[in-house]
């Protein structure tokens, strides 16, 4: 096998390595931190993999489709991730706080709230608390 196979396999195992890793993480922000990293990551060695794909004179397919699902990842990756500060923010909930449930008291007049049907809390939204209803609480 040539070099730059080996790279693009590697920028492959990279994107993997983030998908596995959220079956072992339940911590939201982690996930999408450690899955924009090995985009990056997995962006890299694509690019690496091309170059060292046009000096061994080999085929750039593969290390093209490497770095097209590189950027993919970089690109839904970096939304998710942009997403998940957002909502971290209470000025950028108020309109949807409405419809959250399961809200839990947390300090200076804010409260993590989830949405219906995420029985495990996985994604915490920051609400004031003059936006809920007392039903909205635990």
């Amino acid at each position: 096998m040539k070099k730059s196979t080996y790279f693009a396999i590697g920028s492959l195992a990279a994107l993997f390595a983030s998908f596995v890793f959220g079956f072992i993480t339940k911590n939201v922000d982690t996930l999408l931190l450690v899955s924009f990293l090995a985009a990056i990551v997995a962006f890299v060695l694509a690019i690496v993999s091309i170059v060292v794909a046009g000096k061994e004179k080999a085929p750039k397919a593969f290390p093209i489709v490497t770095l097209v699902v590189a950027i993919l990842a970089i690109l839904v990756s970096g939304l998710l991730f942009a997403f998940g500060k957002i909502i971290k923010n209470p000025e950028n909930t108020k309109d949807i706080c409405k419809e959250l449930v399961k809200c839990k008291k947390d300090k200076d007049g804010v409260s993590i709230c989830h949405i219906k049907g995420d029985d495990q809390k996985i994604i915490d939204i920051k609400c004031y608390d003059t936006v809920l209803t007392g039903d909205q609480y635990e």
